[in-house]
């Protein structure tokens, strides 16, 4: 616009009077119009113009194309002014935009690495060259015990012990190319075992990512302990397998050699002592087997709460007048498929070890629940010393004791442990020192349908012990396999004292073969169950293949894994449990026999 202006001012013609020549150009002027020249000389000498167009043209289309000139000059000048102020002001626009476009965007960067950084399931932190906390996310904040306000600007070294706190610094940690295991202990609470993997920034520091691995470590450990167990007890197992037939033989000798003796003699005190220290051992060997779940389990329909009721008399006298026991039976507790006996052996067990935490006395609590699961809970609870981690950790493990040297074999909990197992069930326990211990005990329901209609589960009824030289009423014949040749001379002596006639043969190849060679009948097959060559239940197989009537009678310690009955046979097989006495095997004969005929009383 002020271009414009200027351009229309420069144009525009001149207003007003004109100036008045001077005296002297009029008069030059005058004397050159006298002398006929008026157009030469006069302009030049006195500066005056002429009026007429006609007398200077040039000099006006000069002007005219000057102003022109301008005009265009101004025009152009606006025009080009005009392109860079608007090229410019896009230019600015467009630069603006994106500005705003990267901010925005380095923005949502922000906002999208604030969030993965404080919505990570694992520890994040960030800490200087001197190794103070700069940054934490909320899974950090969990893990130290401390908000972020708190842990800015304290060390990390603070949250770890004192001889792991070298792999907190960043000279240790860049070494570290692979994740390595640290201990946090947090402001409150227990301590944690974390996955760590770090990097050092440019600027010094140490970004921290730090993964909380306590389950798996407890579970691995846990495994570990298992597999501990497990070899330990098929070690038990094969041990105590053998020493079985070892105190079979002893202690049916003893027996044998103490019937012979006088009552009061001298002679007989002693073996009645060799008799007891048998009696000891076969009770080591049993719990051995318990533990390693190698021995036959004759499992019946059992109410759990009369099984416990029917035990807490004995439990009370066993743990004296210092602790108080309480029993508290859930009506709607399950019943369980098992054995009477191994129910109360579990029980002791876990009574005697609570006794023992409880040494100026207590409460001892056993209840029976039913699980959330539907499975029968047998708790035993105490109030006693409770027990550290290192015991713990160790608490199922044979002959691990903390009681001094003579008092306990450290075979109870472990025992416990190798009954739960066998029956299909599952232990845990809390414990926590000065407050005492809790184990809980899940086992199987069994379904209402197999509950007996009424009478005792899990009981059998008792069977009276025939004396040596009882009457049968009728021959019998007994078929005798047993590979360990002392076991077996015994137990022909005992079957042949109660007047039966007996085949002894070492394996099964020959059993069979005694079987076919007989000519008369055979009753009753007593048989071990682990043996070379063929083992009692595939033996009592071909046997009954040939001999459908005849009876079996299996003696063992501990069952192969494939037991007679592991494919659920509708018959439970009869069983007698070495070391066996002469009385228990003649019992269990005659007991096996009298499904088969009545036989009369024995004589006395």
């Amino acid at each position: 616009m002020p271009l414009t202006l200027l351009a229309l001012a420069l144009a525009a013609p001149p207003t007003g009077p004109e100036p008045a020549p001077p005296p002297r150009a009029v008069e030059a002027f005058q004397a050159a119009v006298a002398a006929g020249r008026p157009d030469h000389g006069v302009t030049a000498r006195t500066g005056l113009v002429a009026q007429s167009p006609e007398d200077d043209p040039l000099s006006a289309m000069e002007q005219v194309g000057l102003v022109i000139a301008g005009l265009v000059v101004l025009v152009g000048v606006y025009f080009l002014a005009t392109v860079w102020v608007v090229t410019l002001r896009n230019r600015v626009r467009r630069q603006t935009e994106q500005i705003r476009r990267q901010l925005e965007h380095e923005a949502a960067l922000e906002a999208r690495y604030r969030d993965l950084f404080e919505g990570a399931g694992d520890a994040v932190w960030v800490t200087d060259r001197d190794g103070r906390i700069v940054a934490l996310n909320r899974a950090g904040e969990a893990l130290l015990g401390l908000s972020q306000d708190e842990a800015v600007g304290r060390r990390i070294a603070e949250f770890i012990p004192p001889s792991e706190a070298d792999l907190a610094r960043a000279s240790q940690v860049s070494r570290h190319g692979a994740p390595f295991e640290l201990t946090i202990v947090p402001k409150t609470g227990p301590a944690a075992v974390v996955e760590v993997s770090s990097r050092v920034l440019p600027d010094g520091g140490v970004q921290t990512i730090a993964r909380n691995v306590t389950e798996r470590k407890r579970l691995q450990d846990r495994a570990q302990r298992v597999q501990k167990l497990e070899a330990i007890g098929r070690l038990a197992g094969g041990i105590a397998h053998d020493f079985n037939n070892l105190l079979t033989v002893i202690n049916g000798t003893a027996e044998g050699l103490r019937d012979r003796l006088p009552p009061g003699s001298p002679e007989r005190a002693l073996a009645d002592e060799v008799l007891d220290a048998g009696g000891r051992a076969a009770n080591l060997t049993r719990q051995l087997l318990a533990f390693s779940r190698q021995r036959f389990v004759a499992p019946a329909p059992l109410d759990l709460n009369r099984a416990v009721a029917g035990t807490a008399g004995l439990l009370r006298r066993l743990v004296g007048e210092d602790v108080q026991l309480v029993t508290e039976l859930a009506p709607d507790a399950p019943w369980v498929l098992a054995e009477a006996g191994l129910i109360e052996q579990v029980l002791m067990n876990l009574v005697v070890n609570a006794r023992d935490a409880m040494p100026d006395g207590g409460a001892l609590t056993i209840r029976t629940a039913k699980a959330p699961d539907g499975a029968a809970r047998l708790t035993v609870a105490d109030t006693g010393v409770g027990m550290d981690e290192a015991t713990q950790a160790r608490v199922f493990e044979p002959f691990f004791t903390t009681k001094p040297v003579g008092q306990g074999t450290g075979l109870g909990l472990a025992t416990v442990y190798g009954v739960v197992q066998t029956l299909g069930g599952a232990i845990r326990f809390t414990s926590e020192v000065g407050k005492g211990t809790a184990f809980e005990i899940d086992l199987p329901a069994l379904p209402d349908r197999d509950r007996p209609a009424d009478g005792p589960p899990g009981v059998s009824e008792p069977t009276p012990v025939p004396p040596t030289g009882g009457a049968w009423g009728k021959p019998y014949t007994v078929l005798l396999v047993e590979d360990d040749e002392a076991v077996r001379a015994l137990a022909r002596d005992i079957l042949e004292a109660q007047g039966l006639t007996v085949l002894a043969a070492e394996d099964g190849p020959a059993a069979l073969a005694a079987g076919r060679s007989h000519p008369g009948p055979l009753h009753l097959l007593v048989t071990d169950v682990e043996m070379p060559n063929m083992t009692g239940a595939e033996l009592a197989e071909q046997a009954r293949a040939v001999r459908p009537d005849l009876k079996v009678l299996f003696i063992s310690g501990y069952p192969p894994d494939e037991g007679p009955w592991a494919d659920g046979p509708a018959e439970r097989p009869d069983f007698v449990r070495k070391p066996f006495t002469p009385a228990e095997l003649a019992a269990k004969v005659r007991e096996v026999l009298r499904r088969q005929d009545p036989l009369p009383a024995a004589r006395e």
